[in-house]
């Protein structure tokens, strides 16, 4: 061999260990942007949950539920005035809005599973509040539009479309099952709760004189808006979830930069 040719094969030798190097880092690089993707999408799933968490246990940590319980308890007090009678019906509705350019058409939701389709289309409902008595054919003049506490499924089923689509492989590679785990509460929550609020919770009562106190009502008229037979037990399978989703990420982000 000629020196010629060894310099030669040398080069050629270190040509490919070049190129063997520089593709395992882009690599390496993809498979890290590939990771911290799907662990920005876990995180999303874990934002909405938490907020979910924290305003079915204390609703007064979201400003627009707060603003809507003190409008509520205004209305039944001075309902209480207006007829004398502590006796106050609340009746819901929920309504879904069309948009058409500038016109908007307001229709009411008749179903529970049109709520739950418009969940999982990336939408959710508008809830109406009327405060009266019906034995004194007496109407509050106020309707309230009750921010929704379980409008984060809507951006859930966004998140999971999305991991599904892109992720979905690489997920299974740290856990198999979070998924379905996540689809599973979050159809149970979603027809439960749309079942309490179209089917089973047209018309409440609220009784004044039971009460000694206007946050004791709102808590009331909370729970009869939004909590479904059962509902503390998925809360409680919900924050386990959340700490499992939590865990995952963590993991993910790591074998990102390792």
């Amino acid at each position: 061999m000629t020196y010629m040719t060894a310099v030669t094969i040398g080069s050629l030798v270190i040509s490919i260990v070049a190129v063997s190097i520089a593709i395992h880092t882009k690599l390496q690089q993809r498979e890290s942007r590939e990771l911290r993707g799907l662990g920005r999408e876990l995180r999303g799933i874990q934002g909405s949950f938490e907020s979910l968490n924290q305003e079915l246990h204390d609703p007064r940590t979201h400003e627009d539920l707060n603003f809507n319980l003190k409008i509520l308890s205004r209305e039944i007090l001075a309902c209480k005035h207006e007829t004398d009678d502590g006796l106050v019906q609340i009746g819901v509705s929920s309504y879904k809005f069309n948009r058409d350019g500038e016109e908007v058409d307001r229709e009411t939701i008749e179903s529970f599973e049109t709520l739950v389709e418009m969940y999982k289309s990336d939408k959710y409902p508008k809830i109406r509040v009327i405060v009266g008595n019906r034995e004194k054919m007496y109407a509050t003049d106020e309707n309230i539009w009750f921010h929704n506490a379980f409008r984060n499924f809507s951006h859930i089923y966004q998140y999971l479309s999305k991991i599904e689509e892109q992720y979905g492989e690489k997920l299974e590679e740290f856990d198999s099952s979070l998924l379905d785990e996540v689809r599973d509460i979050s159809d149970r929550m979603v027809e439960e709760s749309s079942v309490h609020l179209i089917d089973e919770n047209n018309t409440f009562e609220v009784n004044v004189e039971e009460f000694g106190t206007t946050e004791e009502i709102e808590d009331y008229a909370f729970e009869e808006l939004f909590y479904y037979d059962g509902i503390e037990e998925d809360i409680e399978e919900l924050e386990k979830l959340l700490e499992k989703v939590e865990e995952l990420r963590k993991g993910i982000l790591q074998a990102s930069y390792s």
